[in-house]
């Protein structure tokens, strides 16, 4: 059942959905530090977001000081965006941002209303596809996320539980580690055959996006790994969400499941 990014928070946090498929690792410490007492389960991508222009004077991302950007702000890769901009020696409070839902990234692409959009995948591919005139600034992810974490995986989005669900069901989540491994196994080694299952309401051309972007491990960033496996790197995320303001503290270790069968 899919949900905008506040509505999926806000069902999870509660306890509508004891088990959420699409958690954040930024959501879950967020929800932590608010006393809801859940565990981030396993990785399933790394972050990857980009900052797209079709403006010919914007060339780095130190040319929007002082223009507008369209971004979805309430979301964890906005908030990843702000950090690593900051790295790239871009003051964010220089930059007029008009806050969208994310399904409303690729229009302000392709109408170009914004000097800037901050996106991420699968807006990424297709405003690539409909706007080839689009240029991307670079983040530089790789070589700053290593020199602060000492590691390249980003953790980003992933499976997240409530304690006492897991507690009731702790034989269940092995099982469900192996389905998600399992099916992006088979994605990653039949592309061609996945991007129908992935979105069967999309017609050949958006099947075809789809199968390019599984094979661009890059952007697409397959991760699917225990928390636990992860625990550092995940500590570094929480880290950044201190440091742009999205967490008010450290989480707690507990929300980190260890893993392992």
């Amino acid at each position: 059942m899919q949900r905008p990014p506040d509505a999926y928070a806000a069902q999870f946090n509660s306890g509508e959905f004891k088990v959420g498929g699409s958690a954040a690792v930024l959501t879950v410490g967020l929800a932590d530090t608010r006393g809801v007492k859940v565990a981030y389960l396993f990785n399933l991508f790394d972050f990857w977001g980009g900052v797209v222009t079709r403006k010919p004077e914007i060339k780095t991302l130190a040319d929007l000081s002082g223009k507008q950007m369209a971004a979805a702000t309430g979301t964890t890769n906005y908030a990843m965006y702000q950090w690593f901009a900051q790295h790239q020696g871009l003051d964010a409070s220089t930059v007029s941002v008009v806050n969208t839902a994310p399904p409303g990234l690729v229009g302000y692409v392709l109408a170009n209303r914004a000097d800037a959009v901050q996106l991420w995948e699968p807006a990424y591919s297709t405003v690539l596809a409909k706007a080839p005139d689009t240029r991307t600034l670079d983040l530089n992810i790789e070589e700053t996320w290593r020199k602060f974490a000492g590691s390249p995986q980003v953790p980003y989005l992933g499976v997240a539980a409530h304690l006492d669900w897991i507690e009731q069901n702790r034989a269940l989540v092995p099982r469900l580690f192996k389905a998600y491994k399992a099916a992006a196994d088979w994605a990653e080694a039949n592309p061609d055959e996945a991007a129908p299952v992935i979105f069967p309401k999309g017609d050949r051309a958006q099947h075809k996006l789809i199968a390019d972007l599984i094979r661009n491990r890059g952007r697409l960033g397959t991760n699917v790994k225990w928390a636990g496996e992860l625990e550092r790197e995940i500590k570094a995320v929480y880290e950044v969400g201190v440091s742009v303001g999205r967490l008010p503290s450290m989480p707690s270790d507990a929300t980190i499941y260890p893993g392992g069968n």
